[in-house]
């Protein structure tokens, strides 16, 4: 039964991610944080059918959730590379002076 039901927003972000780093060279981990951060930014919305779900929405609604998406991926994009560049124990180290 799972199989027919699904997240609305899972291909859209991952289709973002995807046009956003293309050409850029990234991991599946770092695509799937990408895409985790993001999704939690967004309303859950399971739907048996994207395509129908897409068809019944007007060009501002679908605008809409483009704009949306594509900030919410913008977010998760810059997230991700700041907890990626952080030291182990997650913490930013001070810097003093001598």
């Amino acid at each position: 039964m799972s199989e027919f039901i699904n997240n609305y927003y899972e291909r859209l972000v991952l289709e973002c991610i995807y046009d956003t780093l293309e050409g850029k060279k990234m991991d599946n981990d770092y695509i799937s944080d990408v895409a985790c951060v993001a999704l939690n930014q967004l309303p859950t919305k399971y739907v048996r059918n994207t395509v129908d779900t897409t068809f019944y929405m007007s060009p501002k609604e679908l605008n809409e959730l483009n704009y949306r998406i594509h900030g919410v991926v913008a977010s998760a994009l810059k997230y991700v590379d700041i907890r990626r560049h952080l030291p182990p124990n997650g913490q930013v180290a001070k810097v003093t002076k001598n």
